[in-house]
């Protein structure tokens, strides 16, 4: 994840006490290993959600930048704001090599709205 500091210095931009989302593997050892890899490479601490259910957290206040179009659509459907993260597996796949120029966008646009 080259981009990953970028993303998160730009998050925090925007909102200081941020949250990392993630979705673990089936794997219960993956639970474990996921949080551990998170809050060594990020910094987060305690704010590192793991669920399969992100749309649980959903509001209207809320925005959520994920790769994958089921769970951000359960969540714009919750009432979040969703941002899709350009990955070659998605329809922003023409994103891809500008994704940070992409979310910025689209981040500012969201803070207009709301």
């Amino acid at each position: 994840m080259p981009w990953k500091d970028e993303l998160i210095r730009l998050c925090h931009y925007y909102d200081k006490e941020c949250h990392i989302l993630s979705a673990p593997h089936s794997n219960p050892l993956c639970l474990y290993g996921k949080g551990e890899w998170l809050r060594k490479r990020t910094k987060f601490g305690k704010r590192i959600i793991l669920t399969s259910n992100k749309y649980l957290l959903a509001r209207p206040d809320r925005v959520l930048i994920d790769d994958n179009e089921k769970k951000l659509t359960a969540w714009t459907n919750a009432g979040g704001i969703g941002i899709l993260f350009p990955s070659v597996e998605n329809t922003n796949r023409p994103y891809v090599g500008r994704e940070m120029e992409y979310v910025s966008d689209q981040l500012s646009l969201a803070e207009d709205e709301y």
